[in-house]
């Protein structure tokens, strides 16, 4: 629409139009900004309803199977998508020792560490390399004293120093793991605590099967959008080496979810194959598709990017 108003306004020039070419642009963007806000708080609003109804029949239908018993109780307060349910429901099933948890990569939001944040307060760190996203979470959740933030580009050279000087070595509830980047060699290279619940951001173009991730000495500036990060295969790989076995991954097609093996010994660990979910797509107010699949090994040959079979 606006493209079709700047060319009205080229093609006819007169001052007078062009003013009220541009009453009518501004009056565009405004209903344009409207129908996004719209859209948004209507899914919001669905996806608390939907999780309201599972609710009703959890008691009733759903057994102790994974990946259903952690996704059927899935909701959002402050994660991203409805990772906040699935982390409550598998911390009820580990059981919660210290109240504690390290957030790698927050955003602004908290990442899946915000409702344990604020509505718990529990202690922790929330670390994110984006300056404002660390202020935005500081001003958020900086009424809880026992919440630390640092701005921060997490690497395998400091995650454990990271970890070490907030206190937070040795056994902590909660660990996650979101960085677009490296999370495969910063997982890799973690020893400083050992989570009882894991939730680590997959890279679904990636697909169920490959067991791919970024090289360790990647320029991100010159990796394409979505060339990043690791399959889910790979990180279910490595979380097994290091003692944990997946148990879900939330239907958006983002995040893994996974256990402490010594936990719940009785509790089966789910195959990457299964667990898998692909990338949702999600379309803007207008229609316009936000998110798609891409072919990533493809995207990083094109870009002198090396990919990793680990």
């Amino acid at each position: 629409m606006r493209v079709i108003v700047d060319g009205l306004r080229h093609l006819l020039g007169t001052r007078a139009l062009g003013q009220d070419l541009n009453r009518v642009t501004r009056r565009l963007d405004a209903l344009e900004a409207h129908a996004r806000q719209e859209t948004k708080w209507r899914g919001r609003l669905s996806g608390k309803l939907d999780a309201l109804i599972r609710t009703q029949y959890l008691g009733d239908f759903l057994g102790a199977e994974y990946p259903f018993a952690a996704t059927a109780r899935r909701f959002k307060l402050f994660s991203q998508n409805e990772e906040d349910g699935m982390v409550l429901a598998l911390l009820h099933t580990a059981g919660v020792v210290a109240r504690s948890f390290v957030e790698i990569g927050s955003g602004g939001s908290g990442g899946n560490s915000g409702m344990l944040a604020q509505e718990f307060g529990w202690r922790g760190v929330m670390v994110d390399y984006d300056r404002q996203n660390i202020e935005r979470a500081e001003v958020r959740f900086g009424g809880n004293p026992q919440v630390a933030f640092e701005h921060l580009e997490v690497t395998p050279d400091n995650v454990n120093v990271l970890i070490e000087r907030n206190g937070l070595s040795g056994e902590v509830d909660f660990f996650s793991l979101d960085i677009d980047s490296f999370d495969y060699w910063v997982l890799k290279a973690m020893t400083a605590c050992s989570p009882r619940v894991m939730v680590l951001e997959y890279n679904s173009h990636f697909g169920p099967e490959a067991s791919l991730t970024i090289a360790p000495d990647t320029d991100m500036a010159k990796a394409p959008k979505g060339v990043h990060g690791a399959s889910l295969a790979a990180l279910t790989k490595l979380a097994d080496e290091k003692g944990y076995k997946l148990l879900a991954c939330d239907p958006s097609g983002t995040n893994a979810f996974y256990m402490r093996k010594d936990l719940r010994p009785e509790i089966a660990a789910v195959s990457a194959g299964q667990a898998f979910r692909g990338l949702r797509e999600r379309a803007d107010a207008l229609g316009e598709t936000l998110r798609q699949p891409q072919d990533v090994p493809k995207l990083a040959r094109e870009a002198g990017v090396d990919l990793v079979e680990v």
